[in-house]
């Protein structure tokens, strides 16, 4: 899985490029076709081949790889921005400063979440296959629930970094950038998020509450 970080790096550097440009449905096309066959190769090396968690691992990378190699394919021929030369290959020290000072903190953000989500994994797997079982639907559901906030958020970043490069100035613009809601729609965006993840995790312990008494009552 370490091995095919460098294939999910070039396939998300890839395809926010082709989202900068303009195209935002070849990425989703690479990733529904990379979805699938991850699927099949799943089924065929854990299944067939009885390899268990290295097959589904393989299996993973495989699928990554292809994601990232078709994406740089289909855009190095469809897309001149992609075919670099090299006069193109140029170091710019303000340029490479801006990208480290933006990078280290996401790098360190997202590292902490990884690590922090590797203790509790650690700490839920001790408890045996029907706990662990439990806290990877639930998860999942999480995930379900918060992927139409992320989903807007990065539509709405690429849509307003394309009007915005391209000197279109939109609703969204106009409000962040000359009413002044720029970094108090941030907190705001952020302090609805955080309400709205604690009211549904606050109806699914109820529900959660409802089952257990429910089952204990007919036990």
């Amino acid at each position: 899985m370490c091995i095919g970080l460098i294939f999910v790096s070039a396939y998300n550097y890839l395809t926010a490029m082709l989202r900068a440009l303009g195209d935002s449905k070849s990425p989703l096309y690479f990733l529904i076709v990379s979805a699938i066959i991850n699927v099949c190769l799943d089924i065929i090396f854990v299944y067939f081949f009885k390899l268990g968690i290295k097959g589904a691992a393989l299996a993973t990378i495989i699928s990554q790889f292809i994601a990232a190699a078709s994406c740089a394919v289909y855009a190095y021929k469809v897309n001149p921005y992609f075919r670099l030369e090299k006069k193109d290959i140029v170091f710019v020290p303000g340029l490479a400063y801006k990208v480290i000072h933006l990078g280290v903190p996401m790098s360190l953000q997202f590292a902490l979440i990884a690590i922090s989500s590797m203790a509790v994994q650690r700490i839920v797997n001790s408890y045996g296959t029907a706990v662990v079982a439990a806290f990877t639907a639930t998860n999942r559901i999480e995930q379900l629930i918060h992927q139409p906030y992320a989903t807007l958020g990065a539509s709405i970043a690429t849509f307003c970094g394309q009007n915005y490069g391209a000197g279109r100035f939109t609703i969204p613009i106009l409000i962040t950038q000359y009413i002044g809601m720029g970094e108090m729609g941030i907190w705001l965006s952020t302090g609805i998020v955080w309400v709205l993840s604690g009211f549904t995790a606050w109806l699914r312990l109820i529900s959660q509450r409802n089952v257990s008494f429910s089952v204990v009552k007919n036990a």
